[in-house]
Parts: C-alpha cells; structure tokens; sequence
C-alpha cells in the first residue's frame, strides 16, 4: 500500500503536550505514510506556535469543525478536554472522515 493518510489534530493545545508531541512525530516521518496537513486550536498564540514549527504546508485553523469542512484530511485524532471529544469525534464521522480520540 502507498497511498498516505491525510490526517489533522483537533487540539486545544498545540504546543505542548499530545497535539505537538503527536504532530512532531508525523512531521519528523515516524509515522511511515501518514501526512499531517492541518491542526486546529482555539488559542491564537498555539496557533502562531503551529505556524512556526510546523511545515508551511499545514493549514491552521481556529475552530475545528472548519478544519472538518476544509476537505483537507482522511481522519482527525481528537486531542481536546475529553468532554470535547463526542462534539468533534460526531461531527467528523457525520462528515465521512475517520476519528481518532
């Protein structure tokens, strides 16, 4: 198989913890033909901290059903306060995307 899994975090915080740890390791190859192409976050300075260190081919946005309706990924992995997961895990599914939570 070589098709790649276009793939996006859905994150309330991007810059530390699993969203950056989960983005980095994609973006470092260790994840063989999964592409990280968006990430999602409320807080415009986890943002900016995306824009910075991530590539400048990952799309960045502020509210993550956007980045659902972007058209932009396969699967999202949901990296939220875990009360926040039905919302986004839902809202993908309902969108025909894979979910991760």
């Amino acid at each position: 198989m070589t098709e790649q899994l276009f793939f996006f975090y859905i994150t309330r915080k991007i810059t530390s913890g699993m969203g950056a740890n989960h983005a980095l390791s994609i973006i470092e190859g260790k994840v063989p033909r999964l592409r990280l192409t968006a990430v999602a976050d409320a807080r415009e300075s986890r943002l900016e901290w995306a824009r910075e260190n991530l590539p400048a081919d990952v799309a960045s946005f502020k509210d993550g059903r956007k980045l659902i309706d972007s058209g932009l990924c396969d699967a999202v992995f949901v990296a939220t306060p875990h009360y926040q997961h039905p919302e986004y895990v839902i809202y993908a599914l309902q969108h025909g995307l894979h979910a991760i939570s």
